[in-house]
């Protein structure tokens, strides 16, 4: 939840009777949560799936392929990145996509934060 909405305060919380889990949000303002993450959740919850995402990848020199596979019809959960020791953020889809950046990839990885299984093709 924390990197799906972007932030990295929110804090996972019991409630007293130990049943279910509420969102404590550490920040100095009230927010609103986007109807995309509301979205994303719905989907997850509706589908009755326990499967992890499994993100497929493909590095060819200076192009990065990839794509969800096995997931949630219409999942877009956004993953932080690092390539080539920089983060980045990418939005994969069931539909593969292509980014060429200006340089050879040597390195691809993805958060540790994030709850996602992951296959270079």
């Amino acid at each position: 939840m924390r990197g799906f909405v972007n932030n990295d305060e929110i804090k996972l919380k019991p409630d007293p009777a130990g049943t279910r889990i509420a969102l404590q949000i550490a920040i100095p303002e009230p927010i609103a949560i986007s109807n995309r993450a509301l979205m994303f959740h719905s989907r997850i919850r509706d589908s009755d799936t326990t499967k992890i995402p499994l993100l497929k990848y493909k590095v060819t020199g200076k192009t990065l392929v990839f794509g969800y596979e096995g997931v949630v019809p219409g999942l877009a959960m956004p993953l932080r990145v690092n390539v080539n020791g920089k983060e980045t953020v990418i939005t994969p889809t069931e539909t593969k996509q292509t980014i060429d950046y200006p340089e050879e990839i040597k390195t691809f990885e993805v958060n540790r934060n994030f709850y996602v299984q992951t296959e270079k093709n």
